[in-house]
């Protein structure tokens, strides 16, 4: 009985150290894996968290070799990645903290790509055998009752309809069809070329269209035609106020036409949309008006998501190449295609056949683009992005700064860095002032040309210190008149930045006197009836102050005590933007914030 239940127990040992060799077979008799670390463009990271685990789980292995391949996917934005690279090979800089080194990168656009290899003068990738991994175009989005104004679909749209738009008089007054919600003038929303891919792009494609020849036909003397030059401005002339990324502008496309009317957007963008999804990955309540896909009649650049493996570089290895390409290989097989077609892409692979959601339906037409762009070369797109200041929209903008006393201490000290961060993140064609405020008014610099006032400001904000009580309203009075009354040739975006920590406490202007309110019934709400405090059922209509310009309020609740419902309403009813700072994360969000200007 007992040698019996010996022999039981030593079958079933035998069989557990066969399973165990089974399952570790590839790690105990071919080594440790060969490690392959993607950096991927956040928009792929919504199906590659899926892809990776199932490939790893596989146990993928070179041929050959024993040795499995183990990926690794970090999320880093397209521009950020051809900086890093850039930083390491030319500069001697590290990675940043926590991000590991590449083996392949897969930002949205071959031009990240080929900016490595121009910057740091080494071939990074082998352009010719980057193999593209989901295919989205550059579009043009906007409404479709808008569309339909304009003439679409019978007629095609393009850049030059936006400048027609924008350049006439009438504005939307002079399109029959127009409808009176939508105001006067049309809304273009642009983000910061150095860093989206989308922005630089559509940028690439308007000096293609402003110069009348393709992409890959620019020259750096082109860049630098007066038609040329009077094109992109006048293109830039219809932006209501800028975006310093992507994912801000997405968002902003849910609260309706009162706030974006056109945007260049990758076209899987309109999927994301209607599923009410932004690129980060979070829920939205489906965008309730349609908005079609418009491809650019003057033509458009094709968004490969190419899979750059890196060579050439102290880092990886040949083997880890060789993975590498296992990997992508694995990314170009039907399963992974259907998973980024239901993302919105069209496939990479040319024998998978298009996914349900790239149609009508999704306001995409499968059978566009028909007018397609080349690529721009290296030389002529660093000199398109440093030229940006030059044809950007120039904006008109008074930093207003809380001082009064409970922003002693750390929180000044902080936010101070954080206002001079924002004038060095601004577009040097702009105009700035300040005002700096407490129970009252304390400093005032008048607004003047960024480069002249920019170090006095500076200088103003260091010497301030924390007293008093907070005069709110008074203070952002003050700021929207200099705003309004600053003259200056051509049309300009015209913006307060405010930074405050604390809801109104001194002063006689009310909320209300910034701007008109509406209850959730879209009734007004008459001044007498707001209380100090803003009740959290209000909306900001418009603007209550009167001004010859629109002057948007850009704002930061920061801190815990910030009156963020006033922040919110005042965002509503000037179109402009509100969001929460704390000292720890202040000068991140000055920095964004001098990029809607």
């Amino acid at each position: 009985m007992g040698s019996g239940l010996f022999r039981i127990l030593a079958v079933l040992l035998f069989v557990a150290s066969v399973a165990v060799i089974l399952l570790f077979a590839p790690r105990l008799l071919g080594g440790a894996p060969v490690e392959v670390v993607m950096w991927s463009s956040g928009e792929k990271m919504t199906y590659l968290t899926e892809v990776v685990d199932r490939f790893n789980r596989e146990r993928h292995t070179l041929p050959g070799s024993r040795r499995p391949i183990e990926v690794t996917v970090v999320q880093v934005n397209s521009g950020p990645m051809s900086d890093h690279v850039i930083a390491r090979l030319r500069d001697g800089l590290d990675f940043p903290s926590g991000t590991p080194a590449p083996q392949v990168i897969s930002p949205s656009v071959g031009s990240w790509l080929s900016r490595v290899n121009f910057v740091t003068g080494v071939e990074v990738f082998d352009l010719a055998e980057t193999r593209p991994l989901a295919r989205t175009p550059v579009v043009i989005a906007m409404y479709q009752e808008m569309a339909q104004a304009l003439g679409w679909p019978q007629r095609a749209l393009g850049w030059s309809d936006i400048i027609d738009l924008a350049d006439s008089p009438q504005g939307w007054a002079g399109v029959p069809g127009a409808r009176a919600e939508w105001g006067t003038k049309p809304l273009l929303a642009w983000t910061d070329p150095s860093v989206s891919s989308t922005a630089r792009s559509a940028l690439f494609a308007a000096y293609s269209a402003a110069a009348r020849v393709p992409a890959e036909g620019l020259t750096e003397a082109d860049l630098e035609r007066p038609e040329v030059q009077s094109y992109v401005r006048r293109l830039q002339g219809a932006v209501d106020h800028y975006f310093p990324e992507t994912l801000k502008l997405q968002a902003k496309l849910f609260d309706g036409p009162r706030y974006i009317q056109f945007v260049p957007l990758e076209e899987y963008n309109l999927v994301w949309l209607k599923d009410g999804l932004i690129s980060d990955g979070t829920s939205r309540k489906p965008l309730e008006r349609k908005m079609v896909a418009i491809y650019p009649k003057e033509g458009t650049i094709w968004h490969e998501n190419p899979a750059g493996v890196l060579q050439n570089v102290p880092w990886t290895t040949p083997e880890q190449q060789a993975a590498a390409n296992v990997w992508v290989d694995y990314l170009l097989e039907p399963a992974q295609q259907s998973l980024a077609m239901d993302k919105g892409f069209r496939p990479a692979n040319p024998a998978v056949p298009f996914g349900p959601k790239l149609g009508p339906e999704y306001g995409i037409d499968p059978a566009e683009p028909r007018a397609t762009l080349g690529a721009v070369a290296p030389a002529v797109a660093e000199g398109i992005v440093n030229r940006w200041s030059t044809v950007k929209k120039p904006s008109v903008v008074v930093i207003v700064l809380d001082t009064s006393t409970s922003m002693a201490g750390d929180k000044l000290a902080q936010a101070k860095q954080g206002a001079a961060a924002f004038l060095d993140s601004m577009a040097e064609n702009n105009y700035v002032g300040l005002v700096t405020f407490s129970t009252g008014v304390n400093t005032r610099i008048e607004i003047g040309p960024l480069a002249a006032n920019k170090f006095r400001i500076a200088q103003a904000i260091e010497r301030t210190n924390a007293a008093g009580s907070t005069g709110l309203y008074d203070a952002l009075r003050v700021a929207i008149r200099m705003a309004d009354t600053y003259q200056v040739e051509g049309a300009t975006i015209r913006g307060v930045a405010l930074l405050s920590d604390g809801a109104n406490t001194a002063g006689t202007a009310r909320l209300c006197d910034i701007v008109k309110l509406q209850d959730a019934q879209e009734r007004a709400i008459p001044c007498p009836q707001i209380d100090q405090a803003t009740p959290a059922e209000a909306f900001g209509v418009e603007p209550a102050v009167a001004t010859e310009h629109h002057v948007a309020l850009f704002n930061i609740g920061y801190g815990k005590d910030s009156d963020l419902e006033a922040m919110r309403v005042l965002a509503e009813g000037t179109n402009g933007v509100s969001t929460t700072a704390d000292p720890s994360n202040i000068l991140r969000v000055f920095q964004v914030f001098g990029k809607y200007f």
